[in-house]
């Protein structure tokens, strides 16, 4: 049986909604990627962005768990201005040596997700077996488990 590791950063609490439910179907381990910058508030969402855009890392805590005890990582992030969070910019290039099989998964309000799958294939130098895309509105909507259970099966195929 194939063993799983979901790193996720969340913002607002929706990816980290849809790496729970992940973990969930999957019978996956998950481990919350930590932002030490404070991202609250107005001033918090415009620096994140303009962080994200221009490709920032940030300090995040130690992860506790290393991806060569899975045979799968998945990556899940918000889309910020079409890119990854520095959180999970960080922490892919600490764990870049680590990675051998990976999938992506994001969320975002309306668009940015191939640009922000681009981004993270090439920050972590392999061709994911997967990815997923969710808009917020679709998180917990009609057709959500769906296309999860999907998703799970794809990347349990690999």
């Amino acid at each position: 049986m194939m063993t799983s590791l979901i790193a996720y950063y969340s913002r607002t609490g929706n990816t980290e909604k849809v790496a729970r439910d992940l973990s969930k179907m999957m019978g996956a381990h998950i481990e919350r990627i930590v932002d030490r910058k404070d991202r609250t508030g107005i001033f918090g969402f415009l620096g994140a962005g303009w962080a994200a855009f221009r490709k920032k890392e940030t300090r995040i805590e130690e992860p506790k768990k290393s991806p060569t005890e899975y045979d799968l990582l998945i990556i899940g992030t918000p889309v910020w201005a079409g890119y990854p969070t520095p959180a999970v910019r960080t922490y892919i290039n600490r764990k870049r040596e680590e990675i051998e099989e990976v999938a992506f998964f994001c969320t975002c309000s309306s668009s940015g997700s191939e640009k922000t799958f681009q981004e993270l294939k090439r920050i972590s130098g392999t061709q994911p077996s997967g990815t997923l895309a969710l808009r917020e509105k679709e998180i917990g909507g009609k057709g959500y488990r769906k296309r999860l259970k999907s998703a799970v099966d794809s990347w349990n195929e690999k």
